[in-house]
């Protein structure tokens, strides 16, 4: 086994085996000639009379052609993800530093000419006033769209504060109401942690206002032993998860592709009429593999 498996495999094992739960997990083997081969066990412990384990049956099964398949849709994954975010970046700024001014300016303007018009062009100041009051809103809606896209606060503020800011803005952009709550979380959180859990947090957010015609929305956010977790919920409208992923249901591929990127685990739960809850698990340390035991 490689020296770096041993001891995880061995305390699954030993937690299996006190409290009776089945075996699971994926492991590396290291070969004679110095190949690493990735298998996969499964097994059951059986138990005498006085609870002792006396036995265990199973099966390994040598999976690093899956393992090697995966590597390489995660890679190109990566690469798709990461061109995504330095596009996000490119269009941020240009939304700040080129449209945003401009919108700015021209509501200046607009001020100014109202402020040269005779005091009898009523009909003109009412219309320039309308015209001024929704460049205004482009101009917040732009401002908002371009911190969405980019947002550097991740490198300097704690995740907890960027996701309770965004929450509160989106919350009163979309005139609907946020319960976000958090606990527990590390001070330091890896930067592929950060962006994978805000985006995740987006998406979730920008699909319940869409489709679940719920006002009202709860995000949770937590820390627990060497995991962050998220859960995004409403009591909305619901859909039928299996038609979504085989309709047009993006949404649900990107959260899955960018929590198995950082080697965590998504669960969407969702029915039509009983809400939607989307919720994550990512380690810490999404560079090492996690041995996953089910019971």
């Amino acid at each position: 086994m490689h020296p770096d498996d041993r001891k995880r495999v061995s305390e699954a094992i030993a937690d299996v085996r006190q409290n009776q739960k089945l075996y699971a997990a994926e492991f590396r083997v290291v070969r004679p000639d110095g190949t690493v081969r990735w298998l996969a066990a499964r097994g059951k412990f059986y138990y005498a009379r006085n609870g002792s384990p006396e036995r265990m049956l199973g099966v390994l099964l040598d999976i690093t052609e899956r393992k090697l398949a995966e590597d390489a849709i995660s890679c190109m994954n990566r690469r798709v993800i990461d061109a995504e975010e330095r596009e996000r970046d490119r269009i941020a700024k240009d939304l700040h530093e080129n449209v945003g001014q401009r919108l700015a300016l021209l509501a200046i303007a607009i001020q100014e000419l109202k402020n040269d018009l005779p005091d009898q062009a009523v009909d003109a100041l009412a219309r320039m006033d309308e015209v001024w009051g929704k460049t205004l809103e482009i101009l917040t809606d732009v401002k908002a769209s371009a911190h969405e896209l980019y947002s550097p606060r991740l490198e300097y503020l704690g995740i907890a504060t960027v996701m309770r800011t965004f929450c509160e803005e989106f919350a009163e952009r979309k005139r609907v109401e946020i319960d976000f709550r958090s606990h527990g979380l590390p001070s330091l959180v890896l930067p592929d942690v950060s962006i994978c859990l805000f985006r995740v947090l987006q998406e979730a957010l920008h699909n319940g206002v869409m489709h679940s015609g719920m006002q009202k929305f709860t995000v949770k956010v937590w820390g627990e032993s060497d995991e962050i977790h998220l859960r995004v919920s409403d009591s909305g409208a619901g859909f039928d998860l299996r038609a979504a992923r085989m309709g047009q249901g993006l949404g649900l591929v990107r959260i899955e592709q960018r929590i198995k990127l950082v080697n965590g685990m998504s669960s969407i739960d969702s029915q039509p009429d009983k809400g939607t809850t989307v919720q994550v698990s990512v380690p810490l340390r999404p560079g090492h593999d996690s041995l996953r035991v089910t019971g």
